[in-house]
């Protein structure tokens, strides 16, 4: 996440990351995984908002007894941007074949989106989609050799008075 963050991929806010938990025993109410006791705060202060790009899915036990052992359920967690803390926002019912979110609770999306970036970014993944802006070849190399006529021309006018008033004197 910190090498996503240092790619400005977090800030943009046209990328969203997703962390797979399949079998998690940590309690997922109280949950900080951008924090480490052994880092800088300033390094701690950078996860945490790279983090804020990340949405955690963890299986969870199905409500329904019958269901256990066969339709598993999934919990979607997101980074609270006040807290630090990721807490439960859908959760996916097997069962039911449906997504139920949290009451009170949102996605908060990074970059300061209210909405979900689109399915590809703006410039593509790898920035083909851009337009090259930079000028072709034959450009560049038309603008040098004008320019070293215009510098000899400007140096053979100076010359050809040099030369012209020396006859002259002469």
């Amino acid at each position: 996440m910190l090498a996503a963050e240092e790619l400005n991929m977090v800030d943009s806010g046209e990328y969203v990351f997703f962390n797979i938990e399949l079998f998690s025993s940590m309690d997922r109410n109280r949950f900080k995984p951008w924090h480490s006791d052994n880092d800088t705060d300033a390094k701690n202060e950078r996860a945490r908002k790279a983090y804020q790009a990340l949405l955690t899915v963890t299986a969870r036990t199905p409500d329904n007894e019958a269901y256990r052992d066969r339709i598993a359920d999934y919990s979607l967690l997101d980074m609270d941007p006040a807290t630090g803390e990721f807490k439960i926002v859908a959760n996916y019912i097997g069962g039911k074949h449906k997504l139920e979110y949290v009451g009170g609770r949102e996605i908060h999306w990074s970059g300061g989106r209210t909405s979900p970036p689109a399915d590809t970014p703006l410039c593509g993944f790898d920035g083909s989609l851009c337009p090259d802006n930079a000028l072709p070849g034959y450009a560049i190399l038309s603008m040098v050799l004008s320019s070293v006529v215009v510098v000899l021309a400007v140096a053979s006018f100076f010359i050809y008075r040099y030369v012209g008033r020396r006859l002259a004197i002469a």
